[in-house]
């Protein structure tokens, strides 16, 4: 054989196993357990807040008419297209039932399906009421259906039992990780991209953080005092540039993945604080936590278990 021959084998042979590596190598459920966790709250969250207006909002008669609806939205499919008065708060209350069962960790993937699709019926039922943060939280429960959830941070990895050996990495968990990966990775680098696009450049001249913040039904607080601290605010908008700039890179290497979680734990509380965003920054934020790995949560559990 050539050395050509022999390095594009060697090169395949690595290629393959990489990828394989990168896609099926098997993984604890442990990570995937924050982000269930956090995917499923802000998930309650949401749905909840629809409990008070309920049928205002979706009952016969309501703001939003099943076929002003379909007109607008021919593809969005939900349940609650079928039902009206008591049926709403029927269909309501098991959504509610779902991801509690979803954050708890109960139910396993039978939990996180109903989750997933008695929340999708109420952003599709809802389509004009939503924004940023349901197509972030919508993903991570869609893929929060393909790992063994509940094997981590789950009543049933918890008191499983002296007898009962702790739950094996799978390879399933390892797919819906790197999917959520992926995909909060592609958000960071399209927020980077309209970043560059902004007008006037005002993300790199500095002005971005205090713009968002200038807006008068953004801020979670009043920051009209702060008009003379430039220098802050062009610092926070330059850090705030950098990490979505990076963080596409950096969080796939293993030096500087500790820098991009970092990152993430200070800018999107920021942007929370500034934009008043809170459950898209805490869903992003959610995301970026698949990042963590595995063994800094288990590290991080051995005080608790060396107590018990």
């Amino acid at each position: 054989m050539s050395a050509v021959g022999r390095y594009l084998g060697e090169l395949n042979a690595a290629v393959g196993a990489g990828w394989n590596r990168f896609w099926y190598e098997p993984a604890p459920a442990t990570t995937l357990g924050v982000v269930r966790i956090a995917a499923a709250a802000l998930a309650l969250v949401a749905v909840a807040a629809y409990g008070p207006d309920l049928i205002a909002w979706f009952g016969a008669g309501g703001m939003l008419p099943v076929p002003l609806v379909r007109e607008l939205y021919p593809d969005h499919l939900s349940l609650l297209d079928y039902v009206s008065g008591s049926g709403l708060w029927v269909l309501y209350a098991a959504t509610l039932a779902a991801l509690a069962a979803l954050l708890l960790g109960v139910g396993g993937r039978v939990a996180a399906i109903a989750a997933l699709v008695l929340t999708l019926s109420f952003f599709h039922r809802a389509p004009l009421v939503t924004a940023e943060f349901e197509p972030v939280v919508a993903f991570l429960l869609a893929y929060l259906c393909i790992g063994r959830v509940s094997d981590a941070f789950s009543p049933a990895s918890r008191f499983g039992g002296p007898s009962k050996s702790p739950p094996s990495p799978a390879v399933s968990n390892r797919i819906a990780q790197r999917l959520i990966q992926i995909h909060v990775t592609v958000v960071h680098a399209m927020m980077a991209v309209a970043m560059f696009a902004a007008a006037d450049g005002v993300w790199f001249s500095g002005e971005g953080i205090w713009l968002a913040a200038a807006r008068p039904e953004g801020p979670l607080v009043d920051l009209t005092g702060w008009e003379n601290s430039t220098k802050l605010f062009a610092l926070a908008s330059h850090l705030t540039t950098a990490y979505f700039v990076a963080f596409p890179l950096a969080a796939w290497s293993g030096r500087l993945r500790p820098l991009a979680l970092a990152g993430a734990a200070i800018v999107w509380p920021l942007l929370a604080v500034v934009t008043g965003k809170v459950l898209f920054c805490l869903a992003m934020a959610a995301g970026a936590a698949a990042f963590i790995p595995a063994e800094w949560l288990a590290r991080a559990a051995e005080p608790t278990a060396a107590a018990d």
